[in-house]
């Protein structure tokens, strides 16, 4: 193998990847996944660099800030509270200030405010600071692709913050004017479909077949000069159809507990005897929820002691949603039901034998620095 080809396709689960025959042809070899807790921030740092979100620190888009922390990036955004709602919820609005937020804070990774209330910027952080594809570690774990660079190694990383379109036709360009020994490309396409479509096959066949021909070129590019080029194709999970929505607001605000919805779990921060009252009104209210605490959040690697991310859990059984929430509201497909629930088992396919120890999210860094060793 002289090159290797990475492609990291957002919602790639197993079922996802049946659906496209060109993508069968392309990865034949392909294997099932157990995924992690949380979202694809969470995912991508654990592809990238073998660790948990424990250790690299990725896992929703917000977290709670740690205590003493001198300030946030989010500390910018005082001034939204004076702002009449029916100006600062507007989409177009939210995403202004988002784009002046990360410009203004310096800020590559991805930065949006969804439905976040002003008040609540107070005691919220922004974890995912840095673009993954560039940093040279995540929360002090490093991600393959800095390890390869650290060689000498030649490495191109797609543009992320592009859109679908711009940012294939960016690599096809890098690609073609300097071949990279260790190439990671990134589809964003198939989540947003799944989202709007849910679990059509149709749907995603469209996605998934555009996506094999853009790898095909790709590869084709970095085979233009006789190399031997080894293509892998991993998801973060798939998606599941939503069969019902539960508004969570009235619930939350009576108990009185600080918590962020998610759409698909409640993340909760407070005193056992708190929690636990939330626990018998959700018990009370037949919520389709599984309670997750301490002990349940430190087996899915989250980490509880002072954890950012909070003391326990609410997780929707799978095909049901929490809307509104604060970071969205109604869709057809969703995702983040829990590291053993289907929708979040990920797809990893080559053109190539698969290693048969690589049997989830975090062993897939772990087989990549594999096939780069001897490289200099």
């Amino acid at each position: 193998m002289d090159r290797l080809l990475v492609v990291f396709v957002d919602a790639l689960g197993p079922m996802q990847r049946e659906v496209s025959g060109s993508l069968r042809a392309l990865a034949p070899h392909a294997t099932s996944l157990r995924g992690v807790a949380g979202f694809s921030s969470g995912a991508l740092a654990t592809v990238l660099t073998g660790a948990s979100s424990a250790e690299h620190g990725r896992l929703c888009l917000f977290s709670a800030r740690a205590k003493g922390a001198p300030r946030s990036p989010l500390d910018a955004l005082a001034w939204m509270r004076w702002l009449p709602s029916a100006v600062h919820e507007r989409g177009p609005v939210r995403r202004r200030i988002a784009r002046w937020l990360a410009e203004r804070e310096g800020l590559t990774g991805y930065v949006a405010l969804h439905r976040v209330a002003p008040q609540m910027f107070s005691w919220l952080d922004i974890p995912e600071r840095d673009d993954l594809f560039e940093a040279e570690s995540v929360g002090g774990a490093r991600t393959f692709l800095s390890d390869a660079r650290a060689k000498g190694v030649d490495v191109y990383a797609a543009r992320w913050a592009l859109d679908e379109e711009s940012r294939w036709k960016s690599a096809f360009t890098a690609l073609r004017e300097r071949p990279a020994r260790l190439s990671f490309l990134y589809s964003s396409d198939l989540d947003g479909a799944l989202h709007r479509d849910g679990a059509d096959p149709r749907s995603a066949e469209r996605v998934l077949d555009r996506v094999a021909e853009r790898v095909h070129r790709a590869r084709s590019l970095l085979e233009r000069d006789g190399s031997r080029v080894r293509t892998v194709l991993v998801g973060d999970h798939g998606m599941a159809e939503i069969h019902g929505a539960i508004d969570p607001r009235a619930l939350l605000e009576r108990e009185g507990v600080r918590h962020f919805v998610d759409s698909t779990m409640v993340r909760m921060w407070g005193d056992r005897a708190r929690l636990e009252r939330v626990r018998a009104a959700v018990e009370r209210a037949r919520w389709p929820v599984s309670y997750v605490d301490r002990a349940g959040l430190e087996a899915w690697s989250v980490g509880v002691d002072g954890s950012p991310w909070g003391d326990a859990w609410l997780v929707l059984n799978e095909g049901h949603l929490f809307a509104p929430s604060h970071v969205g509201g109604l869709v057809r497909g969703m995702h983040g039901y829990g590291p053993d629930a289907p929708s979040s088992r990920a797809s990893l396919s080559s053109d190539g034998e698969l290693d048969p120890t690589v049997t989830e999210l975090g062993s897939v860094a772990g087989w990549v620095r594999s096939m780069m060793e001897g490289w200099s």
